[in-house]
Parts: structure tokens; C-alpha cells; sequence
């Protein structure tokens, strides 16, 4: 493995919580030795990719990151596409709006408008969404564009890992390809007491201008405030933001 594959993998794995990291457990995650994580942690913070604190010594994504994450958002029209439909969507549901991305073989919340209410869900930009819990992360693999790469790396998945913390994951890989295949037939993921207890999550596909599904859109509520019932009846405002949206990105 190259220097510069190592260097991804390192930028990756600041992605992921605790989004904080120390020297030690990037090389046991990355089974790198720590002498050569130092060496490429180096550049990366010399570069500004990433940030050690100075205090506690621990690294995380640097400036310069953020600003192509950024630059990125904006190239793609994705925030001035996106975010006043979601505010629209989140005046009329009071309900959090989000926008996750497709990033490979994974999915990660980009955009978010948070319900007004004190009791709402709240996630940090940037959190990779497990492929078998969550509006977010079902919908995006269930559209994956390669289903034989999705299928074999699915199979090299720790299912029970990915969605650490996650209270009703789906543990068997062919009830969770079933339950790809019903998003698929109706056009939408429904997540009940999947990756946060007592919330609710409905997706939709984004499609580009190609009918290909790169992002979603979703709203999240406590099921007391958004139960399924309720939360199907706003399919049609969901489906006609996620179509606004591609229209904005033409």
C-alpha cells in the first residue's frame, strides 16, 4: 500500500467517531506501526488535512479538509439546491430535514435542518450512516449502483459493528436484502426504533439527471410527535422536495 493510500485511509478513519483520535488508535485501527502513522500524520497535519490539539494530542480533519468538503458542497449546487427545500419541508413538518450522500460504499449525513422542537433529532454533519439501520443508510444502499460490489462488501461486513449503538439494527444479511428490495418496490425507507429508540426516519431517493440515486432526503422525529401513519402522509411533500431538489441541481 502506497503512502498516499495510507493517507486516504487515515482521512477516512478521522471521519468516523469519536471524529478525535489518538496516535495509538490510529494505528491499531489502520494496523499501521505507530512510526509510520506519526511519519504520515505529519504531512497530513503540515498540509492542513488535519489538526492536532495541543493539549491532549489528538488528531483530527484539518482545515483545509473542511474546505473541500465545502467547495465541494457548493460546486455541486448541493447547498443551494437543497437547503431551501429543506427549510420549506421543515416549516411545514416541524420535523428535523436531512440530506444524506452517497460516498462509495458508504452513506454520511451532509445536510441538516433541525426541528424547532426542544425534543428532535440531532446529528453531526458528516456521521457515516450504517447500511442496515436508519432511513439514511438503507435507502443509499439499497439504490447502490453496483449490487454485486454491494453484495460482496456487505458480506465482508461485521453487520453488528456497523451499527454499534444502534438499538433494532437488521442483523441477518437476507432480511436486510429484503428489506432493500421493498425500499426499491416502494420508493422509500421507513426506520422505527432502528438507530435512535423511540424516533422515527422516512427516506426518499434524490436522483440526478441521470435517474441515478446519489442522495436522499429524510425526515426524523420522535415517534410520540411522528408516528408511521403521520409520517406516510407526508410522502408526497418528501417526494416533491427530493424532485425540487433534482430539478435545482438540473
Amino acid at each position: 500500500m502506497s503512502r498516499l493510500d495510507k493517507g486516504i485511509q487515515v482521512l477516512r478513519r478521522l471521519c468516523e467517531p469519536p471524529f478525535f483520535h489518538s496516535l495509538g488508535d490510529l494505528s491499531n485501527s489502520l494496523e499501521m506501526t505507530k512510526s509510520g502513522m506519526h511519519k504520515i500524520l505529519a504531512v497530513l497535519v503540515q498540509e492542513g488535512l488535519v489538526f492536532q490539539e495541543t493539549e491532549s494530542g489528538l488528531y483530527r480533519i484539518g482545515p483545509v479538509a473542511y474546505r473541500m468538503g465545502v467547495v465541494y458542497a457548493n460546486e455541486r449546487g448541493l447547498n443551494g439546491a437543497a437547503l431551501p427545500v429543506m427549510e420549506q419541508i421543515g416549516r411545514i413538518t416541524k420535523e428535523t430535514v436531512s440530506v444524506g450522500l452517497r460516498d462509495g460504499d458508504s452513506a454520511f449525513l451532509a445536510l441538516s435542518v433541525e426541528s424547532p422542537h426542544l425534543i428532535r433529532l440531532k446529528s453531526r454533519l458528516g456521521t457515516r450512516m450504517p447500511p442496515n439501520a436508519g432511513a439514511i443508510g438503507k435507502l443509499l444502499w439499497a439504490y447502490h449502483p453496483d449490487p454485486v460490489r454491494r453484495s460482496t462488501v456487505l458480506h465482508s461486513l461485521d453487520l453488528a459493528s456497523e451499527a454499534s449503538g444502534c438499538p433494532n439494527p437488521f442483523l441477518d444479511l437476507d432480511a436486510l436484502l429484503e428489506e432493500y428490495d421493498r425500499i426499491r418496490r416502494q420508493g422509500y425507507a421507513l426506520s422505527v426504533n432502528e438507530s435512535v429508540p423511540d424516533f422515527l426516519g422516512l427516506s426518499v431517493p434524490v436522483p440526478d439527471r441521470m435517474e441515478r440515486i446519489w442522495a436522499c432526503l429524510c425526515i426524523a422525529g420522535p415517534l410520540e410527535r411522528l408516528p408511521v401513519e403521520r409520517a406516510l402522509d407526508l410522502l408526497p411533500v418528501l417526494r416533491s422536495g427530493a424532485e425540487d431538489i433534482s430539478a435545482r441541481l438540473g
